[in-house]
C-alpha cells in the first residue's frame, strides 16, 4: 500500500500509525509551508534510524549557530539557518508521530528548552547586531531588557514546571514523559 505523507493519514498500510493532528490550523508560514514540508520529509525518514529525539537534540546547537551568525552580521546565512531550525522543529514531532515513538525525556527536555530560549536569544542577538552596526549601546540594552522580560514572563506563566520540574511529568512505570499543557 502506498505511503501517505500527511499526519493523520495511513502510513505503510498500518492502521496503528494513524494519529489525528488536532492542532489549530491558520494561515501562518508554519502551517502553510513548514508543516506540509516537514510531514513530507519526515515520511522519508521513517525507515531510517533517525528519531524525533535526534532532531530535537540537534536543534539547540543548530539554532545557537544561527543566533551567532545574526549577532556577527551574517544576516542571509543566519536567516537560512533559523528558517531551517523552524522546519526541523516541525519535523521532530511529525517524525515521532509517524514512527509511533513514545516520548523520550531527553528529546522532550531539549525541545522545551529550545522553545523557551528561541525568542529571548533572538532579541539578544538582534540587539548585539544593532549595537555593532549602529554603534549605540541602547540597542544591546534593549535586547537584554527584552530577553530578561521574556524569561520573567515565561517563569510566571510556567511556574508549575519551574517549581516542580519535569519530574512530575515522568511516568516511572511506563518510562516516558506525559506531556504538560502546551506552553504557547
Amino acid at each position: 500500500m502506498a505511503k501517505k505523507e500527511a499526519i493523520g493519514k495511513e502510513v505503510n498500510g498500518k492502521e496503528g500509525n494513524k494519529k489525528k493532528d488536532n492542532r489549530k490550523k491558520d494561515n501562518s508560514l508554519v502551517f502553510q509551508a513548514y508543516r506540509p514540508l516537514s510531514n513530507w520529509l519526515s515520511a522519508r525518514l521513517v525507515k531510517t534510524p533517525i528519531t524525533g529525539d535526534h532532531i530535537s537534540i540537534f536543534l539547540l546547537p543548530f539554532t545557537a549557530f544561527g543566533f551567532y551568525l545574526l549577532a556577527a552580521g551574517k544576516l542571509l546565512l543566519a536567516f537560512i539557518i533559523l528558517q531551517l531550525s523552524l522546519l526541523l522543529d516541525c519535523m521532530d514531532g511529525a517524525l515521532a508521530r509517524l514512527k509511533s515513538s513514545k516520548i523520550n525525556l531527553n528529546g522532550y527536555y531539549y525541545e522545551a528548552i529550545w522553545h523557551e530560549m528561541l525568542f529571548p536569544f533572538f532579541y539578544l542577538a538582534l540587539g548585539w547586531y544593532s549595537f555593532t552596526t549602529f554603534g549605540s549601546i541602547i540597542y544591546f540594552q534593549m535586547g537584554v531588557f527584552v530577553m530578561v522580560a521574556i524569561f520573567i514572563v515565561n517563569a510566571l506563566l510556567h511556574r508549575k514546571i519551574m517549581v516542580y520540574g519535569l519530574k512530575n511529568y515522568f511516568d516511572k512505570e511506563e518510562g516516558y514523559v506525559v506531556p504538560p499543557p502546551t506552553f504557547f
